[in-house]
């Protein structure tokens, strides 16, 4: 754990077990609360409560970063350190940066309704700044039938 991450949820057995599962213990919000920088949050693949562990950690799931930082403290450290963030491409790759240099994966959820253009756009500043994807949902494909993309090919 790096200084500055909550841990989200934790594993409080000592001796090995066939189907280990964490508790969630904290929220989002309390690890703003704190000041933390980062959270953590672990997902036994295989396991018989995986299930359960993806639907808590969709919860969490990471929206595209903007120029705006919530926290005083941080946004002297992006001015101090001259980290840029004009650029969603550049947001992307400090989002990348901030998981152990992309040792971890994140997959940015979707976001509001917008135009077939600005998703494009997304899409492809998500992948020059290196990161894993991007889930794309309902909102995407929230158009009238004239101007969705599908009704190209009906």
């Amino acid at each position: 754990m790096v200084p500055g991450e909550n841990p989200l949820n934790s594993h409080g057995v000592l001796h090995p077990e066939q189907d280990p599962s964490g508790a969630q213990t904290a929220s989002v919000r309390e690890a703003l609360r704190l000041g933390c920088v980062a959270v953590g949050y672990t997902i036994y693949t295989g396991t018989a409560e995986r299930r359960l562990q993806y639907e808590q950690l969709r919860e969490l799931k990471v929206k595209l970063p903007t120029t705006h930082i919530e926290l005083e403290e941080a946004r002297k450290v992006y001015e101090e350190q001259h980290i840029p963030r004009d650029t969603l491409t550049e947001r992307v790759r400090n989002v990348l940066q901030s998981t152990f240099n992309g040792r971890r994966i994140v997959i940015f959820s979707g976001g509001a309704k917008t135009d077939d253009a600005t998703i494009l756009d997304e899409v492809r500043a998500i992948r020059a700044g290196g990161e894993f994807g991007s889930i794309i949902g309902r909102n995407s494909f929230q158009r009238d039938r004239e101007q969705h993309w599908i009704s190209w090919i009906i």
